[in-house]
């Protein structure tokens, strides 16, 4: 009987240390970020980094989800979604440019992340076929809004986050009227306007990026 929990006991130390081991290794692996003059950019438009890190935030995610960027431009925040879900997970890009998709597998190249699947075309057309996903990125429609809230009728899950990056107020407005239209919950609206330090001869001087509207919310249904 001794034997037995001895062995028992070894057994349930070696689960617990693994446990252990595994809890430090996810505290301590955090995700650092990539700065801007990091990716290929070229005449595309780029989702600068305090956006993207914002965005990233607002969606929520977990490692092992399918994400969707809209828009994708030259893929910098698909990119770091990629790297934020993990192996086991995946991001679909989706952006209508030539220039930008090419930009898009040049970053994916550079950065390794497998999990990223590039999809040239416009949405809504080109997310038809798309699997159902945990979290949608909007960050360029094309004029095409209310036709993407359609279809993500179907493809993003209940419960699943939608982030939306506008830069003018008649897009800020309807995104907010899409929202409130198709029922979603926890609503928020933040706007952004960052401003970076420059070298004037000796003197540093602030100039400011264009501001930006980040609205997200989550699509009702079950919880989790």
């Amino acid at each position: 009987m001794r034997k037995l929990q001895a062995v028992g006991y070894r057994k349930y130390r070696r689960k617990l240390t693994i446990y252990v081991w595994w809890c430090w290794k996810m505290k301590t692996k955090q995700y650092r970020g990539i700065p801007d003059e990091a990716f290929f950019r070229g005449k595309v438009p780029m989702t600068k980094e305090e956006v993207r890190g914002i965005s990233i935030n607002k969606l929520r995610l977990r490692g092992g989800e399918t994400l969707l960027d809209i828009g994708a431009g030259s893929g910098s925040l698909s990119v770091e979604m990629a790297i934020a879900v993990g192996k086991q997970g995946g991001v679909h890009a989706v952006e209508i440019n030539p220039e930008g998709v090419q930009l898009i597998h040049k970053n994916r190249d550079k950065f390794a992340v497998d999990n990223l699947q590039v999809r040239q075309g416009k949405a809504p057309e080109a997310l038809k076929d798309l699997p159902l996903m945990d979290g949608v990125v909007i960050g360029g429609t094309k004029g095409a809004m209310k036709e993407i809230f359609q279809v993500l009728r179907e493809k993003l899950r209940p419960e699943g986050r939608l982030v939306i990056n506008v830069l003018t107020l008649e897009n800020l407005s309807l995104a907010q009227e899409m929202l409130k239209i198709h029922e979603y919950k926890d609503i928020e609206i933040i706007q952004v306007a960052i401003n970076k330090g420059h070298d004037v001869g000796n003197l540093t001087m602030m100039k400011a990026e264009n501001s930006i509207y980040i609205l997200s919310a989550t699509k009702k249904g079950e919880s989790r």
